[in-house]
């Protein structure tokens, strides 16, 4: 017996709305949501609601929706090779800025973890901390000058913690803890802008 493979309604209705968003709207954001948490892409989704419609889902479907209109609407074809690890896409008809201040308005400070490969250089400033007398070995392990001042320390000269790239080791970690910096942001990151295929 030749069973026909069945496509759940889910992907179905996932498809058939991306297609009706690919002919309604003629400007595309591609954008990449690595470290972007749940809250964060609803004040996103919120911010521009009845501006512009998100969609992040499988890029397998997405690549097969552009594949079956690109004979309807022939730049669609120009996005297909950007649709791989987890793009999601923005439609909108309005302005590309109005996409950017929503996405940077949202931007959260993170700690740095343990592991965890650094996306931008981190420099600790000279300032006075709240540190206590006792946890200047904190300060020593990682080579960074300071001085005791009224009971608490100064860290006297700015230090290159981590550099871009680089894996963010325990010390480091637990320093920026205890000075209660949060070195990463994270956003919605945009890859592409598409105009009517531009």
């Amino acid at each position: 017996m030749h069973h026909e493979k069945v496509i759940p309604q889910k992907k179905l209705d996932f498809c058939n709305k991306l297609q009706d968003l690919f002919q309604k709207y003629h400007k595309i954001v591609l954008v990449s949501s690595e470290n972007v948490n749940a809250t964060q892409m609803l004040k996103i989704r919120h911010d521009l609601d009845g501006y512009a419609e998100i969609v992040f889902g499988k890029n397998s479907l997405m690549r097969r929706v552009a594949e079956q209109i690109k004979s309807k609407i022939g730049h669609i074809e120009i996005i297909e090779p950007f649709l791989h690890h987890g793009i999601g896409l923005i439609f909108t008809n309005g302005s590309f800025n109005k996409i950017k201040d929503a996405i940077d308005q949202n931007c959260v400070g993170s700690p740095a973890k343990v592991g965890a490969i650094s996306p931008t250089d981190v420099i600790i400033p000279a300032m006075r901390t709240n540190m206590v007398p006792t946890q200047v070995s904190v300060l020593h392990a990682l080579g960074i000058q300071s001085k005791i001042f009224k009971g608490t320390i100064e860290i006297t000269s700015e230090k290159h913690l981590i550099h871009k790239g680089e894996k963010v080791g325990a010390s480091e970690a637990n320093l920026l803890s205890i000075l209660g910096i949060l070195p990463f942001k994270y956003t919605l990151k945009i890859i592409r802008l598409f105009d009517n295929g531009n």
